[in-house]
């Protein structure tokens, strides 16, 4: 008996030996064990289809298998996971007749269920690498897998497509007239930290101020305007109007001192030594020919006996007067200058600063952008080049700003917004059947500047800014919006109202 018993055993240990590698094949491995009740999707892409969109399979799909990237669905299935493109198709495809490609942990089984905007069943099968799925026509896709040990997970596939076309700056009219009632003689805006002032001067005697915020309110909130006091009955150019070291800095048209404030409302004399007619913007802390490091520091255009010489200054009080500029350097009129940081990478070891236009001490309106890398040494000053223009008028009063079509390339797409020209007027040209102020662009720093309507048609109907010179234009690198402020009209009166624009693609969010 205790013999048939021990037979017994063995025989049935080998059925159960032959029954587990009957459902093994070849392929399998204790990994089917661990997985038995696993059913996770791994990985997800589309097929290519050039009838849908170029480079389909090129865009990436993010597995969120908690659900939690969408609020509305996760509230509806808080077990479900969710599939979706960050980076949203091009605006004007139609997801439909597409192939998937998709790894799976190891469930015993793949089906998709597509759903209509009523709710209603439209595909319903087995998941297939040959099966070509609608997306646009059925919109709610949800794909469940069914592991060998019964467990069950359900996806939500979300196949975005941009509602706008991504590649276009729109642009608006965001405000009317904001300071009505005013004599306005004069105007500029400009930024201590992320605070906006915006600077009237008011029948050439007295100055007012009102503030705004970066990155809040579209358009921005502008406060009451409110009082300005100038130490020494000083008037203030506000053509001149520049930051540096958390401060404000303006040439007195009164006796040509620098002024400054802390404050935005209270100005006192920084320097008083020379005659200045205009700042030429910060050089960064650099390296002379002796390899020391300088420190930051301020660069002006002064006056001594009759000409004009290029000036530097560590504190914007101690300055030293370095050679005579060229005949053709600009004295005003010239846009806001722009600094750049070094970049080994591209050759310069030194920060760069960037003017365009203005006017020369001879009267001469000139279109060159002029760069400055440094100072030489303490006998012959700044290092500045020029860099003539063939497609970009000579003017006075444009602005410049440093857009981004990229956010991985912060700040190097150039606009500029022209001043007068000769002629007394701004540039416009004809597009779309209306007249349009002709803005220019540059991808180098200013070097070479070009028409953007030219190159860039889908950014160039700029109809709802004025056709205004000497406004203060800015980007906000929170919100990618930039803005014009005010102007001046050809006939000399000043505009208070705020233009602006953005790139589409820069108002959705960018996951990779």
């Amino acid at each position: 008996m205790k013999l048939f018993q021990h037979i017994s055993g063995l025989f049935c240990c080998a059925l159960v030996a032959l029954g587990l590698s009957s459902c093994l094949d070849s392929n399998d491995s204790e990994t089917v064990v661990t997985n038995y009740y696993n059913c996770i999707v791994t990985s997800f892409s589309l097929v290519d289809n050039s009838n849908v969109c170029a480079g389909l399979s090129g865009y990436s799909f993010t597995i969120d298998n908690y659900g939690l990237s969408d609020d509305s669905i996760h509230a509806l299935y808080p077990d479900d996971g969710i599939i979706f493109n960050p980076d949203s198709l091009p605006y004007g495809t139609i997801a439909d007749s597409i192939k998937i490609s998709v790894s799976f942990s190891s469930p015993d089984s793949a089906y998709l269920k597509l759903y209509g905007a009523d709710g209603t069943l439209g595909q319903y099968a087995q998941f297939s690498t040959d099966s070509a799925y609608y997306f646009a026509s059925y919109p709610d896709a949800r794909m469940t897998l069914v592991a060998r040990g019964g467990n069950r997970k359900s996806y939500h596939i979300k196949v975005n497509v941009h509602k706008v076309v991504g590649d276009t700056i729109v642009w608006h009219d965001y405000t009317d007239e904001l300071w009505t009632g005013m004599d306005i003689t004069d105007q500029r805006t400009d930024t201590i930290g992320s605070t906006l002032f915006w600077f009237v001067e008011e029948g050439g005697r007295s100055y007012k101020a009102s503030t705004s915020q970066l990155g809040e309110g579209s358009p921005l909130d502008w406060q009451p305007m409110a009082d300005v006091v100038v130490a020494e009955g000083e008037l203030l150019d506000l053509t001149t109007l520049y930051n540096w070291h958390g401060s404000l800095y303006a040439i007195g048209k009164t006796n040509g001192r620098l002024m400054t404030s802390k404050d935005g409302f209270n100005w006192e004399v920084a320097s008083g030594d020379y005659t200045f007619t205009s700042i030429l913007g910060n050089q960064y802390k650099t390296k002379d020919v002796y390899g020391q490091w300088n420190s930051d520091s301020l660069n002006a255009i002064v006056k001594v006996d009759d000409a004009y010489h290029f000036a530097i200054s560590a504190d914007a009080s101690d300055w030293h007067v370095a050679q005579q500029i060229p005949d053709n350097f600009p004295v005003t009129g010239f846009t806001r200058p722009i600094w750049t940081a070094a970049r080994s990478d591209y050759g310069n070891l030194t920060s760069r600063l960037y003017i365009t236009g203005g006017r020369t001490a001879s009267g001469e309106l000139v279109s060159s952008t002029w760069s400055c890398d440094g100072w030489g040494d303490n006998v012959q000053g700044p290092n500045w080049v020029e860099f003539a223009q063939d497609g970009l008028p000579g003017m006075y009063g444009a602005s410049v700003l440093e857009y981004t079509l990229d956010s991985d390339k912060p700040k190097t797409f150039w606009l500029l917004h022209p001043g007068f020209t000769a002629s007394g007027d701004v540039p416009t040209n004809r597009l779309f059947g209306k007249d349009y102020t002709t803005l220019y662009f540059s991808e180098d720093s200013g070097v070479s500047w070009h028409r953007l309507s030219r190159y860039y048609t889908q950014y160039a109907d700029n109809t709802p800014i004025g056709k205004v010179a000497c406004n203060s234009a800015f980007f906000d690198p929170q919100t990618f919006k930039m803005y014009f402020f005010g102007g001046r009209r050809a006939d000399g009166t000043f505009k208070t109202s705020v233009w602006g624009g953005q790139l589409n693609s820069l108002s959705f969010d960018k996951l990779r």
